[in-house]
């Protein structure tokens, strides 16, 4: 199968789970009237990403890459979407990350974490500033830019600012979805939550990492670009086989990012998840347990039957009676102390629960 060949199926499947993943997230954010800028922030970045992705099959429709030409081909026309949706993928990646961001600068919203929300403002815009950097770079590199098309004269850079510049945006992508993954981590250290519970939103923050593994194969085809000597722009006849199969990764990248993050958001639907249930029960498993009160807080918890904790003698060789040896010329004080459980099942007898020290 051949780079042309692959745009369709990847785009399709990528736009139909994105949307279903974004469209959940609004939905799931909906239901506890949660949703924020960071949920506005994927929609834009979903936007994005259709636009690049129509723009792509738009350049694929009018031949681009095509080893045989056919009469309804507009190279001209290809060349232009092509050239375009370059431009439109690195905003597209920027606004992405940028979500991953804000997703992570909202769940920090403790007093203890002012560093990580200061952490997390630097690296985004580390991020909008590379991002723009980037895109002027693409935009400019034929002056006008329709001699990357083919249409007049002009100026452009030479394939190996082309090539660096794609290999800074990949070592920016790469840097970012990794810090991104790794801070949680970081997060969660000094939260008192069950370490089940931590891996489980580990797991689901950390799955954007995985569209590095995207970035570091397109890093290869910018490697290529930067040692070719073809001017005239990425749309050129040299050029273009290495760039479409390079964007096939661009496009899997940001799929995998927007679908990473809104993952993270279905928290009311994964908890029909065995392993992601917790994640929705804040840690509580579905089995009663003894209720604590302590100091005037209650438990809205249902208990289970009660228990006679003196069911057996003092005398008995199992008794915790004398297991700390009491001093002399100490005096050896029981307490008892008899409660009854408030909830119980109707037609029985609610029994105490004795306890004595």
């Amino acid at each position: 199968m051949t780079a042309r060949n692959s745009y369709y199926p990847t785009v399709i499947t990528f736009l139909v789970v994105d949307g279903v993943a974004v469209g959940l997230r609004f939905w799931a954010r909906g239901i506890k009237r949660a949703v924020g800028y960071d949920d506005v922030t994927m929609a834009v970045s979903l936007i994005g990403f259709t636009i690049f992705c129509v723009i792509e099959l738009q350049a694929i429709d009018y031949g681009i890459g095509a080893t045989t030409i056919e009469e309804d081909f507009d190279l001209v026309k290809a060349a232009m979407f092509f050239t375009v949706a370059q431009i439109v993928y690195i905003l597209a990646t920027g606004i992405s990350k940028l979500g991953v961001g804000l997703v992570l600068f909202r769940l920090a919203d403790k007093s203890d974490m002012l560093i990580v929300r200061f952490t997390l403002v630097v690296s985004m815009a580390i991020v909008c500033v590379w991002t723009l950097a980037v895109a002027l770079i693409f935009a400019l590199q034929c002056r006008p830019l329709s001699v990357a098309w083919g249409v007049g004269t002009g100026t452009f850079l030479s394939t190996t600012v082309m090539g660096n510049t794609g290999i800074a945006l990949s070592v920016m992508d790469m840097t970012m979805s990794w810090f991104y993954a790794l801070l949680p981590i970081h997060m969660l250290g000094k939260t008192q939550l069950r370490l089940k519970l931590k891996i489980s939103i580990l797991l689901l923050l950390g799955l954007g990492a995985v569209s590095s593994i995207a970035s570091i194969v397109r890093l290869k085809y910018d490697i290529l670009v930067a040692q070719m000597s073809s001017k005239g722009g990425l749309a050129t006849t040299d050029l273009i086989q290495t760039t479409l199969e390079a964007t096939i990764y661009s496009l899997i990248e940001i799929g995998l990012t927007i679908f990473a993050v809104s993952l993270a958001a279905l928290r009311p639907l994964l908890k029909r998840v065995p392993c992601f249930s917790d994640i929705s029960s804040g840690g509580r498993s579905g089995s009663h347990g003894f209720a604590i009160s302590t100091f005037g807080q209650s438990s809205s918890r249902a208990t289970g039957p009660s228990y006679r904790l003196d069911d057996r003698a003092a005398s008995e060789g199992g008794s915790q009676e004398k297991i700390v040896r009491v001093k002399p010329g100490t005096i050896n004080k029981q307490i008892y102390i008899e409660s009854t459980s408030s909830s119980r099942v109707p037609g029985t007898t609610a029994e105490p629960v004795r306890a004595r020290w």
